[in-house]
């Protein structure tokens, strides 16, 4: 019995694993970001060989992967089975684990990129995550952090309307508390806005369900209220979505104790 048991919650988790990263996929698809970000990152950030870089939450490795070729060596925290198949397929080395659960030495990367993943940190520990990643953060070391703006853009918006629609009301977006945290420490902040765009409502839908992976069920019966919002975002032959992006970034001085007091604060 506990042999059934023990199968059946592997294979759930599998299962949503799986979901999620078809999901996460169309995603993907449907932006106009990645060559962009890509090359901001690029811009901003001294890559070059014998740096030692970290990517948490790589994803599909859009970033992590060109990037892992102009450093000296690359780690992936990345807790979803299929993505860090992917990048061991490449010769990245990964853990797959959530960043909450992984323990690295002190001063030990060049560079950290945090790409659309602190959003999904617990928000009780938000602090202490961020203060996990200066940590690790060699002196003089570089943060490149993105997070989906909280109040701004037609993504946002219809991540209200959901909540609202299934009790939650207007729900903080922890965008907002990263926000503080980073500007306090200094940290650059730049909004850049993608759109997603897709020839039918579907293939929309279809992509936002990544972000709505706890409340699958609520979200399958929200697809009607989700297609009704959408006639008005008709932009030519293409459906749109507007996504307000916040790219932060952080050089490390050759302390981090102020990170501390400012949060103590």
């Amino acid at each position: 019995m506990v042999n059934h048991l023990n199968t059946d919650v592997i294979s759930s988790i599998k299962s949503k694993e799986t979901e999620y990263a078809e999901s996460f996929r169309k995603f993907v698809n449907l932006g106009d970001e990645k060559v962009f970000l890509l090359k901001k990152i690029r811009q901003l950030v001294h890559l070059r060989q014998g740096k030692r870089f970290l990517d948490i939450g790589g994803g599909f490795g859009h970033f992590t992967i060109p990037l892992s070729k102009e450093v000296g060596s690359t780690l992936v925290v990345e807790p979803n089975r299929l993505f860090s198949k992917k990048f061991r397929a490449n010769g990245i080395q990964c853990e797959e684990k959530k960043w909450e659960e992984i323990e690295l030495s002190p001063s030990s990367f060049d560079i950290i990129l945090a790409a659309f993943v602190a959003t999904h940190f617990p928000k009780s520990r938000l602090p202490s995550l961020l203060r996990k990643m200066i940590r690790v953060l060699a002196p003089n070391g570089e943060l490149v952090l993105m997070t989906i703006d909280g109040l701004e853009g037609t993504w946002r918006e219809i991540h209200t309307i959901f909540y609202r629609a299934i009790g939650l009301g207007r729900r903080v977006s922890s965008s907002l508390v990263i926000k503080k945290i980073l500007k306090k420490i200094g940290a650059r902040e730049e909004k850049i806005v993608i759109y997603l765009s897709a020839r039918t409502k579907k293939e929309i839908i279809d992509a936002l369900a990544f972000d709505f992976v706890d409340f699958q069920k609520e979200f399958d019966e929200m697809r009607p209220l989700f297609e009704k919002y959408l006639i008005d975002k008709r932009k030519g032959k293409l459906y749109q979505l507007s996504m307000v992006i916040n790219f932060y970034y952080y050089q490390k001085p050759n302390s981090d104790k102020n990170f501390g007091k400012t949060q103590n604060k």
